[in-house]
């Protein structure tokens, strides 16, 4: 008996230790979460009205368990997927379920 809860002890605190060592980015929400950011807003000399803009463009990255981790979702890739040559506005969406089971991050790009 007290064997067993020294090694659940045990277990517990490598635990938490590894999560604390993770960057907090990878922790998005809970059971599920599902949200969306504007991550920033310009002030295009182009942009008329504070409208978007005509093109989108979209970048994922997907991370599964924290094993795998693959796609670029950065703000260039999803401007080259769209088309854009001006970003007017960029967004991020977001979707994890339960922590770091499953989590999928997309940069949403709008401009011309």
């Amino acid at each position: 008996m007290n064997k067993k809860i020294i090694v659940f002890f045990t277990s517990s605190i490598i635990a938490v230790s590894a999560m604390a060592a993770m960057p907090m980015a990878m922790f998005d929400g809970g059971i599920p979460s599902l949200y969306q950011d504007t991550v920033t807003r310009s002030s295009h000399p182009k942009q008329k009205d504070n409208k978007v803009g005509s093109k989108e463009g979209k970048a994922c990255r997907t991370s599964v368990l924290m094993i795998y981790n693959g796609g670029d979702s950065s703000i260039a890739t999803a401007s080259k997927n769209g088309g854009l040559t001006q970003v007017f506005t960029v967004d991020q969406d977001n979707f994890s379920l339960l922590f770091f089971l499953y989590s999928k991050k997309c940069t949403i790009v709008h401009g011309e």
